[in-house]
């Protein structure tokens, strides 16, 4: 039987992102205490206060090249797609550079360079049109991949049988093929309603 959602779902998405978050300061301590053994206290917060200060810098010059490509793709009449989530990775390289800490500083220090963002671009792209196949289904239907859909009602107790709902190949609303000679139907404007 299937129940309304948990309202603890949201919560423990909090928990997880608190988690990660006390984790990664964690982290950027033990890397400050590690880089101040290595190279001394004072360098060691120098260094930081350096690529904090020089990051901004970095992530315009990028963005410019971004914003270029972006315009020129525009001008040759294609959609800007690869540009718009370069500039959204050299956004979040800025944010990261900005946050004073080396974990943070080489993570974005790495999404400045082309060849990583591309890495990361092609991850996102691919883990994006996978979570639109399994929202809105492939060939075999929004439960493609095995999983019920929420946004169509599919799983136990509201799963959908497209094929049940069809009318009979023969109605005249249902062609089988498309007719060319077939005039679209009309639809009403704004005024209309």
């Amino acid at each position: 039987m299937v129940g309304p959602p948990s309202r603890w779902h949201g919560d423990s998405v909090e928990v997880v992102v608190l988690f990660g978050f006390l984790l990664l300061v964690v982290a950027e301590i033990a890397a400050l205490v590690a880089v101040a053994d290595r190279i001394g206290v004072f360098q060691a917060v120098g260094l930081l206060i350096v690529v904090s200060l020089c990051g901004p810098w970095l992530v315009r010059r990028a963005g410019f090249g971004v914003w270029r490509r972006a315009q020129e793709r525009l001008a040759l009449g294609g959609a800007p797609d690869r540009e718009v989530l370069d500039g959204v990775l050299l956004l979040a390289a800025g944010l990261l550079i900005c946050v004073p800490g080396f974990i943070t500083d080489a993570i974005g220090i790495l999404l400045l360079l082309p060849p990583v963002r591309a890495v990361v671009r092609r991850r996102a792209s691919r883990r994006a049109a996978d979570s639109l196949l399994f929202r809105f289904g492939g060939p075999e239907g929004p439960s493609a991949r095995g999983r019920p859909s929420r946004w169509f009602g599919g799983g136990p107790g509201g799963v959908v049988d497209a094929a049940s709902h069809r009318p009979p190949a023969g109605a005249p609303d249902a062609p089988t093929q498309a007719d060319p000679d077939r005039e679209p139907p009309e639809i009403p404007g704004p005024e209309g309603r």
